[in-house]
């Protein structure tokens, strides 16, 4: 997992495959999370983990069908992926799955065909009470996300592929990082920089 991950890149097209974006936070024992997502890329069934361009994909056809439909049409068929990422489930809260709902989902309209089209979705969900740690999980095929914390004063961040689950994050303390602690999270942390600091000396040497 990494928190220097580029998440767009500029004039990318319409068949390039970009990595869903997921913010969440937790008030008053509800969490939301806002994601950032191709929708159309997702309905497609397209396995986003082997391509990095769904014109790669054995049927390329299936995602630019969805990418020219218009706004109201792709927002109907939403509601498919959000029964996919419940039945996974997408959180997890100390073991039990957290069931979301869906608030809004903004899809822009006027979109130049040629380039990809991210909605924001925005999801709601109630945790157990007491809660402490979630687990986040992204389907099979679903491509990359990653997963950021907010309202906290040291937020985790993560990237996942499609298939993976993070690691628990805390939900109590002030601190996203893993429920092993505070303190020994920040001296993982440092450890882990410091040797990926060390690693891209060796391999600039």
């Amino acid at each position: 997992m990494s928190s220097a991950i580029g998440l767009s890149a500029p004039g990318a097209r319409a068949h390039e495959v970009q990595p869903t974006v997921a913010d969440f936070e937790v008030s008053g024992g509800v969490m939301t999370v806002a994601l950032r997502v191709n929708i159309e890329a997702l309905l497609s069934g397209i396995d986003l983990d082997t391509v990095g361009d769904t014109d790669e994909a054995a049927d390329p056809g299936a995602y630019d069908a969805l990418r020219a439909l218009d706004a109201a049409a792709v927002k109907a068929r939403a509601p498919e992926l959000l029964v996919q990422w419940n039945a996974l489930p997408l959180v997890a809260v100390d073991g039990a799955p957290v069931e979301f709902t869906s608030v809004e989902i903004v899809i822009p309209e006027g979109v130049d065909i040629e380039q990809p089209r991210l909605s924001d979705w925005r999801l709601t969900g109630a945790l157990p009470a007491g809660g402490e740690a979630a687990v986040f999980s992204w389907p099979d095929g679903a491509g990359a996300i990653v997963v950021r914390q907010q309202g906290v004063e040291t937020p985790f961040t993560g990237y996942l592929d499609g298939g993976q689950s993070s690691e628990a994050v805390s939900l109590q303390l002030s601190s996203g990082l893993p429920v092993r602690g505070t303190i020994a999270g920040l001296g993982l942390l440092a450890a882990g920089l410091l040797g990926f600091v060390t690693l891209r000396r060796r391999r600039t040497a």
